[in-house]
């Protein structure tokens, strides 16, 4: 029986922090560009993003034997109408402008931005804690009430959002339907043993442990999609086997993502810094003049006056357009004369 290959999954105790991973209703887009790539830039959900618009992004992908993972920001994902509105995601202005409430500062020739004001540790995700999807209850046909409404809000608090799909392919997962639907149920059971309880394979004692304080949004970063593609490896994969592998997964995908995003806030925080530091200053002094200088301003070339782009400048050519179109006719008709003229054929003579 499989249940039998790991006794240490079963009668879990109650976990004090996280209960599981809330997967329905994250996703606020079509997952299209994962596949055929980006789109225009009017169609994705936040033109403000960095990679709006570009049309092949480099995106996050690790792969390893049995398993792999895209990730895509929520931002390019594109506009398709539903039935229950879905929950906004937090768009690229909206977070430049947190992290510079939160002290964020550019810094030079550098991939990250400094945020030691912030209290945040070395490698997390710079992304506003108090993300209203911790808070919002997902769209259905009825909304709670009352006191069922606090319910509703207090269990939706202990579970970590996360926008996870998994790609099916007969040609990865086998022809038969059971087979691959019990790949993706082992798949988002170990999502929720590593993101919820901590799992991790102990690979001395060879069995699966849980560490309660390595649980949490460490694992699902705010604001991206998650695409697995399982092959039919997993079908008999143990769990022990299988967590160890997708945690790896994980913190593969994850680093990049945070560098990434990390970039992008820099260079977004050092052209905020730029603009607010040098437009003030080119203003004021384009309106005052040393009090030393004893020559009056220059004023300004009237519009009327000022020579068009394809007008030529006779100060700097020294000729007139009529002068330089009769000595280059002069040249071309010498340059004609010393070629050598092609000989006429000779005439056959009459039969």
């Amino acid at each position: 029986m499989r249940g039998l290959r790991c006794p240490e999954l079963k009668k879990l105790p109650k976990s004090s922090r996280y209960t599981s991973i809330h997967f329905r209703n994250q996703t606020p887009g079509s997952l299209d560009p994962l596949y055929t790539g980006a789109g225009k830039i009017n169609q994705v959900l936040d033109p403000s993003h960095p990679l709006a618009g570009v049309q092949k992004p480099k995106l996050p992908y690790v792969r390893r034997d049995a398993l792999g993972v895209k990730t895509m920001p929520m931002g390019l994902l594109l506009k398709e109408p539903r039935l229950f509105a879905p929950i906004p995601p937090l768009t690229w202005k909206e977070r430049v402008q947190w992290a510079i409430e939160a002290g964020m500062t550019g810094i030079q020739h550098a991939r990250r931005p400094s945020f030691r004001a912030t209290g945040l540790d070395d490698g997390e995700q710079l992304y506003p804690p108090e993300d209203y999807n911790h808070t919002v209850i997902p769209a259905r046909r009825v909304q709670p009430q009352g006191k069922y409404r606090e319910l509703a809000l207090e269990k939706v608090a202990r579970r970590v959002p996360m926008s996870c799909h998994v790609s099916t392919s007969k040609k990865r997962m086998g022809a038969d339907r059971y087979m691959r639907r019990e790949v993706e149920k082992r798949l988002r059971a170990a999502l929720n043993y590593i993101v919820a309880r901590g799992a991790y394979y102990d690979v001395l004692e060879k069995k699966i442990k849980f560490n309660p304080e390595d649980v949490g949004r460490k694992w699902a970063m705010q604001g991206w999609a998650y695409l697995f593609f399982p092959s039919i490896e997993l079908y008999r994969m143990p769990y022990g086997q299988l967590i160890s592998q997708l945690r790896s997964l994980l913190q593969s995908v994850n680093k990049q993502i945070v560098a990434m995003e990390n970039d992008w806030l820099n260079r977004a925080l050092l052209s905020a810094q730029s603009s607010s530091a040098t437009f003030p200053i080119i203003k004021k002094a384009a309106q005052t003049t040393s009090p030393l200088s004893t020559q009056p301003p220059v004023p300004d070339t009237p519009t009327e006056k000022r020579l068009k782009p394809n007008t030529p400048l006779q100060a700097l050519a020294g000729k007139t357009p009529k002068v330089w179109k009769r000595e280059l006719l002069a040249g071309l008709k010498l340059i004609s004369k010393r070629l050598p003229q092609k000989r006429e054929p000779h005439a056959k003579p009459a039969q």
